[in-house]
């Protein structure tokens, strides 16, 4: 229970420090949530992704936060 706190609260700072009351905070909080989304998926297996399609993935994560699509 004490490591589940400690890792809300580390989250939580994280979110803390967008401001997103802008698009580009609002789109941040997005970008962070698809980064750690993917990683959870891949990192437990619930998802085989390989490298090529890792890579596409960020890619397109990158592109969103810079509002590319």
């Amino acid at each position: 229970m004490r490591n589940s706190c400690s890792t809300r609260e580390w989250y939580r700072e994280r979110i803390a420090k967008l401001d997103t009351s802008t698009e580009v905070g609002r789109r941040a909080r997005l970008v962070f949530f698809a980064t750690e989304g993917a990683f959870i998926l891949r990192a437990f297996g619930f998802m085989n992704i390989d490298q090529q399609e890792w890579d596409e993935i960020f890619t397109d994560i990158e592109m969103f936060l810079s509002a590319k699509i």
